[in-house]
């Protein structure tokens, strides 16, 4: 008697399903990876935009920073009571005029 051995691909565990699932893998995979293709022949300036954009990022969370301080700062004190105040006496007011 002759056996038969049969040799699989290392990628074939021998289920339809999981292979059709494995192609589906590597189909995203390689479907993302070539959606980086266009921005591999870059020219000089998306280049130098492309330099560009880490100062801007860091510019504007920069400035978001600055703006968060500053209304915390108006924020502060005297303004903080002001407000806490004059919203318990608007309330108090129009609880007054229903009764």
């Amino acid at each position: 008697m002759e056996e038969v051995v049969v040799r699989r691909r290392a990628w074939d565990c021998g289920s339809p399903l999981y292979d059709s699932f494995e192609l589906a893998s590597v189909y995203g995979l390689l479907d993302s990876n070539l959606m980086a293709l266009p921005f591999a022949e870059r020219s000089a300036e998306l280049d130098a935009a492309a330099d560009r954009a880490p100062a801007r990022r860091t510019a504007a969370k920069e400035q978001r920073r600055r703006k968060k301080a500053a209304a915390a700062a108006r924020r502060t004190g005297k303004a903080v009571l002001r407000s806490i105040f004059s919203a318990d006496l608007a309330v108090f007011v129009s609880f007054r005029q229903i009764l």
